[in-house]
């Protein structure tokens, strides 16, 4: 695609249409970066030394106190484990997202170097004719 095989009309929306796309994907990427920052500061704020809760009106026996504290842990451990292998395939996302966000850019890239690169040699072609007319008196 480049300026010259399409109306302006056409470039400049097929352009805008290439950054949109851009744009959304900068957009999921960032999203999923978000992801899996939330992901690892609950990880980092876990609380694994929770203690059951008690009114204070009494004590519990140390049998029955140990038992809910290692079920508050386990729980803890279980949502900590499970917040780990969610990452995972977040930055699988990431990595995917990044992919197509480099590929865009060097599409969007080339795009306009080719655009350019027409017009110097459109440039270029103008000036040696004008040279010709110059010299010869015609173009030969």
């Amino acid at each position: 695609m480049n300026w010259l095989s399409l109306t302006v009309n056409d470039y400049v929306s097929r352009c805008n249409f290439a950054i949109d796309k851009f744009r959304s994907l900068v957009h999921q990427l960032q999203k999923n970066i978000d992801d899996a920052e939330e992901r690892l500061r609950d990880i980092e704020t876990a609380d694994l030394f929770r203690l059951p809760e008690n009114d204070g009106s009494w004590l519990p026996d140390v049998t029955i106190f140990f038992d809910k504290l290692i079920k508050l842990r386990a729980i803890d451990i279980k949502t900590v484990v499970r917040k780990y292998n969610e990452i995972g395939p977040i930055l699988t996302k990431v990595s995917l997202a990044f992919t197509h966000v480099i590929t865009s850019l060097v599409t969007i890239i080339s795009h306009r170097r080719s655009s350019r690169v027409v017009v110097v040699v459109v440039v270029k072609v103008k000036r040696v004719k004008r040279y010709c007319i110059a010299v010869n008196g015609s173009i030969p």
